[in-house]
């Protein structure tokens, strides 16, 4: 009797070491990374991600091509685990709905006017504070430098979204169906704007009436006269063939525009890290030639628009500078400190 105890008890114990061998084999068999998790090392730990990507650009602009050439890069090197459901050219809305799509969830990821942030983060009206931006060699500085740092760290402060990345999206000028050569030229021209604050308050102390409404809505608006023409990058104006129903020209150089890449906060953290740090580095391979080939584009449409029977006109800017600087100011006071020290940001960052 004794003897068959003993025997039940050691196959029991045999049975149990037996167990514990198989989940310790099942849990080394596992993959170390899902999607949720951050410790992966290579991609086949990972599982596929599909990101919901939305734009509102029109498709001729020229910003489509660093989405474009982002979105292969990154489905390369992920080893095409990372791939995208693209909605692109306002499919899914407007840019204020992509906007809220991006912060409520709906939409993964996105490409945008960053002054429509303003809304969200008053902050970023003082980046589009009327003639603030000397040139391209201080947009970059801003945008790669604390002022981009500190526009990123008060977005996620304010939204659930998450700023990943900025490009230069040009010099916006003035396109009108009525000729404009001066300031007092400006005085009642009905301009179309984006929904932005910062837009309406900068074409009013240019004397014009401005009308907020979105860019998809634009060309006919033009048409109709319901407005006589919009502000935006030379790109912009050319590829959508806004030059040939509203020919006049004005290099107002009011804003330097840029397009920043956002996700929203909670996917992106569920990513996981090799996830994101891809990405990222894919953008940043891409960025400095994408802004490089943007800028060499400008003279050459500043003369293809010329060619096809536009009438162009500079500005004196300083005057436009004098007319605008103390509104500087007064946005970033108007915010608080976030205001405020964009704006030191801004102006340390100036070319000596």
């Amino acid at each position: 009797m004794e003897k068959s105890v003993m025997k039940r008890f050691l196959a029991l114990l045999l049975a149990l070491v037996m167990v514990f061998a198989l989940c310790a084999c099942s849990s080394t068999n596992e993959p170390k990374e899902t999607q949720s998790g951050n410790e992966a090392t290579s991609w086949d730990e990972i599982k596929p991600i599909k990101i919901v990507y939305a734009h509102a650009n029109a498709l001729s602009e020229t910003n489509n091509k660093m989405v474009d050439n982002w979105m292969a890069a990154v489905e390369k090197a992920s080893e095409g685990k990372i791939s995208f459901d693209y909605h692109p050219g306002g499919s899914l809305g407007t840019y204020v709905e992509i906007i809220e799509q991006v912060e409520s969830g709906a939409v993964n990821m996105s490409i945008s006017d960053m002054s429509l942030f303003e809304s969200y983060c008053p902050a970023f009206g003082v980046l589009y504070s009327p003639f603030i931006i000397d040139d391209y060699d201080h947009a970059k500085n801003i945008a790669y430098g604390k002022a981009g740092e500190l526009l990123k760290a008060d977005l996620a402060k304010d939204t659930n979204t998450y700023l990943l990345g900025m490009i230069m999206n040009g010099k916006r000028i003035v396109d009108t169906t009525v000729p404009i050569k001066s300031l007092d030229d400006c005085k009642g021209v009905i301009i179309r704007t984006p929904e932005a604050q910062v837009y309406t308050d900068t074409f009013k102390m240019l004397g014009m009436s401005p009308t907020a409404m979105s860019l998809t809505d634009t060309y006919t608006g033009i048409q109709t006269g319901t407005v006589q023409g919009f502000e935006c990058p030379a790109q912009a104006i050319y590829n959508g063939g806004y030059h040939k129903i509203a020919p006049y020209i004005w290099k107002s150089g009011h804003m330097y525009s840029f397009q920043g890449w956002t996700a929203n906060q909670k996917f992106w953290d569920s990513l996981p890290e090799l996830a994101r740090t891809t990405m990222i580095q894919c953008w940043e391979d891409l960025q400095d030639d994408y802004n490089d080939m943007l800028i060499a584009e400008e003279d050459d449409i500043y003369t293809k628009m010329e060619a096809e029977g536009c009438t162009i006109s500079e500005v004196d800017r300083q005057s436009l500078i004098d007319l605008c600087s103390d509104y500087w100011q007064t946005k970033a006071d108007s915010i608080g400190t976030e205001g405020t020290e964009l704006l030191s940001a801004i102006n340390d960052c100036r070319s000596k």
